[in-house]
């Protein structure tokens, strides 16, 4: 190519180190003859004054252009003074902070490219995406990420100073003092441990922990280049905490506990002497990251809450009639339910014996009891096998006393607060349930699964299990 004479370098290029544009920059200074400095000069497309952004710089070839300016000679119109300026631009961010903050922490990049379609710019498919080329039409920036972004993306997420990875659900194997070992019940399994179960599901479902996108800025009003401040997010760590697991709120209030027996419905603060009921309460707090958190792990701990409450609606009707009969309708927020056995309930008669007078379903406990009366049971003579009332009455005292036994199971009806009753019907419902004859095992006290975060169709899941001793 002919030596172009309308443009000459004056001397060398004045380099700085380490910029934050990108790891060195260079200015070249030209003195250009008048008609150059022209819009006509400026654009001409045989021979423009002002080169695309990216072009190299002749000597320092991996030195790209970001920006070029014209000043004026002072006092003449032959001449004036091109300035282009050259950037070693990095493959990388030039700026990085980290932050953790309740259930999760933040990695936030700042990052210098050239805009443009260039190996330090865009490839393709994001110039074409980028607004410089649509005319403004909306588009997310992560449509149009540039090449040093999408190859430092952060993958695997590090728990400790040395840039490990802790293993998914570690700490579940590490039980909190005072707390008997956590188990869960999986079906025509019997009861495994919380750890087993943990990992279990991990491996059914291929679930993980990773880098989640969060923010992205992009600044275009710099010459030549494009700033991004981009940031991902990613779970904490998975702990144990205090409670039901809301005490970083600094709203949590300890449950209370509700058991009812002959003597009446009594209300204990958690852990008070006397209650009868679990002292201990601590919460197993796990994350997973993807479009869901694995059919396994939802199966098994899915429906719950971790927010306990308890509802009594049933009544109880004396031996002396209605004017003994007792109406129990209260509904019990933050308080869970206390039982002995979970095959429902039994009231003492007057011979010291247990008469079952509610049977245990999942969350409730179903009063359906009626006192076998003589009544009643020569009624079931008229409608059993052709049997009759006068079939019954004409049964000896001794026979009577079987019969009524065989009718209901029992001749004396429950006593309750002192009174026989006839009748209860009804029933206890109840969120969460804590059986004294657990064992040396930790009764699940509430489960919670839900997402904390999202970038389009990937969420962060927080996992919850509540369990007490």
């Amino acid at each position: 190519m002919a030596q172009d004479l309308t443009i000459r370098l004056l001397g060398r290029p004045k380099v700085t180190k380490d910029s934050q544009l990108g790891f060195q920059r260079l200015a070249r200074r030209y003195v250009v003859q008048g008609p150059r400095a022209s819009k006509a000069g400026i654009e001409d497309s045989n021979n423009p004054l002002f080169l695309e952004v990216g072009t190299a710089d002749e000597e320092f070839t991996d030195h790209l252009l970001v920006n070029q300016q014209i000043e004026p000679a002072q006092g003449s119109m032959d001449r004036a003074y091109l300035t282009r300026d050259f950037v070693e631009l990095r493959d990388t961010y030039n700026t990085e902070s980290i932050s953790e903050s309740g259930d999760l922490k933040r990695i936030t990049r700042r990052y210098v490219v050239l805009r443009g379609q260039n190996a330090k710019g865009y490839d393709a498919t994001s110039w074409a995406n980028h607004p410089h080329n649509l005319g403004g039409s909306s588009n997310d920036p992560w449509d149009y990420l540039p090449n040093s972004i999408k190859s430092t993306e952060p993958t695997s997420v590090s728990y400790t100073d040395d840039g490990s990875v802790s293993a998914l659900f570690s700490s579940s194997a590490s039980t909190p003092p005072n707390l008997n070992p956590p188990v869960v019940s999986i079906s025509g399994t019997g009861t495994v441990s919380l750890y087993s179960a943990l990992q279990n599901a991990s491996t059914d479902d291929s679930l993980s922990i990773k880098w989640v996108r969060a923010a992205a800025q992009v600044d275009s009003s710099n010459p030549g280049v494009d700033i991004w401040n981009v940031s991902w997010v990613a779970p904490v760590m998975d702990h144990w905490v205090v409670g039901n697991g809301k005490a970083s709120s600094g709203t949590f209030k300890m449950p209370s506990m509700v058991r009812f027996d002959t003597h009446g419905m009594r209300i204990y603060n958690f852990g008070q002497n006397g209650a009868s009921g679990p002292t201990v309460m601590y919460t197993y707090i796990s994350y997973v990251v993807g479009t869901d958190p694995g059919t396994t792990l939802t199966s098994l701990y899915g429906a719950g809450s971790v927010q306990p409450a308890t509802t009594f609606d049933f009544h109880f009707l004396g031996m002396d009639g209605n004017h003994r009969s007792q109406s129990f309708k209260k509904s019990l927020s933050n308080t869970f339910w206390v039982q002995d056995t979970q095959d429902g309930m039994s009231l003492p008669d007057k011979n010291g014996g247990d008469v079952k007078v509610a049977s245990g379903q999942p969350y409730q406990i179903v009063f359906n009891y009626e006192y076998a009366t003589e009544a009643a049971v020569a009624a079931s003579f008229d409608s059993t096998g052709g049997r009759s009332a006068g079939a019954y009455n004409a049964l000896p005292a001794s026979s009577k006393t079987q019969a009524i036994a065989a009718y209901k199971g029992f001749t004396e009806p429950p006593i309750y607060q002192g009174n026989k009753i006839i009748k209860a019907n009804g029933v206890i419902s109840f969120s969460h349930a804590y059986v004294t004859t657990g064992g040396g095992s930790s009764s699940s006290m509430g489960n919670s699964i839900k997402p904390i975060f999202s970038h389009g169709s990937e969420k962060i899941w927080k996992i919850s299990l509540t369990y007490v001793t």
